[in-house]
């Protein structure tokens, strides 16, 4: 009886050590900019860096996406040379994770200490709403864990309630690409929605930096960030927090 036991909390231990030493990595599956015949996707180093930073701190990283399976990639963002997309992209593991992600149908939250949901044009059509987020959503917060976004995959908070059933935003600091952002890029007519409009409307405290500057805001338990350039400095929270 007391070897079967010591078996039981053995294994118990070990799921929990793995919960505790796992991030997920969330993507869009979404391709097409709205009604324009342009390509989008995810912006890549806001999966990229994220993944290259947490891993490098002793983290294990999957990566899924709303429907699994290859993620497209919004060409827009890999025209700039940048060496972390580089080294993500040149790395087996990596990519292989890129090609082939998990469904998120088949991702529980109880198997991560924290979630970040990337952005990318795409995600603003299909992270909200998404009973699949809301989902992971509630099982990451049921265990006290992370969570966290960027850019256009801030939109899949709106998804998310907290565990009193309000939207997990309400009363809540939050970064996000801007208005200001969306119109100087022009695309603010063919987005479904202004992401910070949407924010504000489920009762979040909308804050941003300057256009296309790294900007992040801290929130207890949730950490967001406002656009592409902001995706190293998310990373790096999600450490500090992790750590306390």
């Amino acid at each position: 009886m007391k070897k079967l036991v010591w078996i039981f909390l053995f294994f118990t231990w070990s799921s929990l050590a793995v919960a505790a030493d796992k991030i997920l990595i969330v993507s869009t599956s979404y391709s097409k900019l709205g009604n324009t015949g342009e390509k989008t996707g995810l912006w890549l180093s806001e999966a990229s860096h994220p993944y290259i930073i947490l891993t490098d701190a002793g983290y294990e990283v999957d990566i899924a996406s709303v429907k699994g399976g290859r993620i497209p990639i919004d060409p827009n963002s890999t025209k700039e040379h940048d060496d972390i997309n580089q080294s993500f992209l040149n790395t087996p593991e990596s990519a292989n994770k890129l090609s082939n992600s998990l469904a998120l149908k088949d991702v529980s939250g109880n198997d991560y200490i924290g979630v970040i949901f990337s952005g990318g044009h795409g995600s603003v059509w299909d992270f909200y709403p998404n009973t699949d987020i809301a989902r992971i959503g509630t099982q990451v917060q049921k265990n006290n864990g992370v969570i966290a976004a960027v850019c256009h995959g801030v939109s899949a908070l709106l998804s998310i309630k907290n565990l009193e059933n309000n939207p997990i935003i309400k009363g809540k600091e939050i970064a996000g690409f801007s208005n200001s952002e969306e119109r100087a890029i022009n695309l603010d007519k063919t987005v479904p929605f202004m992401l910070q409009d949407a924010l504000e409307k489920q009762g979040a405290k909308y804050n941003s930096g300057e256009n296309f500057t790294a900007f992040v805001k801290v929130d207890g338990n949730i950490i967001t960030g406002q656009n592409p350039q902001s995706s190293s400095l998310l990373a790096k929270e999600i450490l500090k927090k992790l750590k306390k």
